[in-house]
């Protein structure tokens, strides 16, 4: 007598890229710097996010370059290096196993570098949620725009 047991495989869902990560922020501006927030994206792709990359652009130019990468669990980079007076646009891509997002998270204006004297208070954005905020283990990632 032969006895022939079949056993049940789940099937893993197909990895896919990750889509853009959402409602990327400004929420600090000095003279030398700007940091972002963003938000996790709706897919990444059914497997774990390697990371984040952060390009950025002068106004007046074609060309995006990278400023900046952290790592999936964190959602904050302070880009260093930006020239006060200077306009720069930013996009966020998310980044997976697969690869890196078709499109990314871009804010909705230019971010206009603001002269300022050393006593003057950085321009914080008031519309962060305590959500949004940093937590305070996380470490904030200070790239140099190369």
């Amino acid at each position: 007598m032969c006895f022939f047991f079949q056993e049940k495989v789940e099937e893993k869902p197909e990895e896919t890229l990750p889509t853009k990560p959402k409602n990327l922020k400004v929420v600090a501006i000095q003279s030398d710097s700007v940091t972002l927030t963003w938000e996790t994206p709706e897919s990444t792709g059914n497997c774990q996010l390697k990371g984040y990359i952060v390009v950025m652009r002068e106004a007046d130019k074609n060309k995006f370059k990278k400023v900046g990468q952290t790592d999936g669990n964190t959602r904050l980079l302070n880009v260093t290096k930006v020239k006060a007076g200077k306009e720069y646009y930013f996009r966020v891509y998310s980044e997976n196993e697969v690869g890196i997002s078709e499109e990314a998270a871009e804010l909705d204006s230019v971010v206009k570098i603001l002269e300022q004297k050393a006593d003057e208070p950085e321009v914080i954005a008031d519309d962060v949620t305590p959500e949004q905020a940093p937590k305070s283990e996380q470490v904030t990632n200070n790239i140099v725009a190369q």
